[in-house]
């Protein structure tokens, strides 16, 4: 970290301890009902609890109180925003301080919802990035990889788990007889998923391979033996390509967004694949569509005599 981003940091940090009581409180507040209330993941409320706080931290500055906040000030928030973010992170960020408004509302905290009606750029559409089957079979067939890598690229490209809902499973979570896991998703909300025999293979190798194979216990564990963490598993995943030789800068959620693709090119319907990851709105799983068209497109360039 440069000079300039600590001192930017430590400027940050002084505002933050420079929030009002009373907004302080409120948020607070807000983090406890949006974990006990609202039933939110936790990496979903560590969002909220973020944005809330940078918003706080820019009324600090204004000397504005949540609870004063006008509309054209807030207007001026979203603008510096943009500014600074693209599209999808101030919506992300909008979204957030609306549910906080709406919460101080029904706080009676305010009489009226001065941002209610406000609303933000229109969300860019990004195609999610994604492997071929090809470069997927590559990453998986890696001579050097570990036994814990193996079983954790195949269950994330098997079952299109979240990093978080791979990390969250338990021994007894998985029927190595019908081929089926239960998961822990979004919400609290749990589903079963379908898991390849490959899947189940290499997890039973990694697994038999450890002294610790509680049914209790996670399938997943870290060098202390505990559950293991985001960043290792998510190292763990970034590290694949180099040694399979693929020029590609992969994610945990890449594999997710791989295993959605190749289902619907495969023939996979949109609610099966709805279902599988887990999406509350079909509209969600609608966006590999597009990935599809575009393969489709590609494939139809390069293979028509006339363009």
């Amino acid at each position: 970290m440069d000079k300039e981003c600590r001192k930017e940091k430590r400027a940050q940090e002084k505002k933050r301890r420079q929030i009002d009581p009373q907004n302080q409180k409120h948020i607070d507040n807000f983090n406890t009902y949006i974990l006990a209330e609202r039933n939110l993941a936790d990496n979903t409320a560590l969002a909220y609890d973020g944005d809330i706080y940078d918003f706080a931290v820019y009324l600090v500055d204004k000397d504005i109180l949540f609870k004063d906040l006008d509309k054209h000030e807030f207007r001026a928030y979203i603008a510096a925003l943009s500014d600074k973010l693209n599209k999808n992170s101030v919506l992300r960020k909008l979204a957030a301080i609306k549910t906080f408004y709406k919460f101080l509302k029904i706080q009676k905290v305010i009489a009226k919802n001065p941002i209610q009606h406000i609303t933000g750029p229109k969300p860019e559409k990004r195609i999610p990035k994604f492997l071929t089957q090809e470069q997927m079979m590559s990453l998986l067939n890696i001579p050097d990889i570990t036994l814990c890598e193996r079983a954790i690229a195949e269950t994330l490209y098997s079952c299109g788990l979240r990093i978080s809902e791979l990390l969250n499973l338990n021994i007894r979570d998985i029927d190595f007889i019908s081929n089926v896991i239960k998961v822990l998703g979004k919400g609290n909300r749990e589903r079963m998923v379908p898991i390849g025999n490959k899947a189940l293979e290499a997890i039973r190798q990694y697994i038999g391979d450890r002294k610790d194979t509680a049914a209790e216990g996670p399938v997943f564990i870290g060098e202390k033996g505990g559950r293991m963490k985001t960043e290792t598993a998510r190292k763990m995943i970034c590290n694949l390509p180099i040694k399979a030789g693929l020029e590609k800068h992969i994610s945990p959620h890449t594999l997710r967004h791989t295993m959605a693709t190749h289902l619907l090119d495969n023939g996979c319907d949109l609610r099966t694949t709805q279902e599988i990851l887990g999406h509350k709105q079909l509209s969600t799983t609608q966006i590999y569509t597009h990935v599809t068209i575009e393969t489709l497109k590609k494939a139809y360039k390069k293979a028509h005599p006339r363009q």
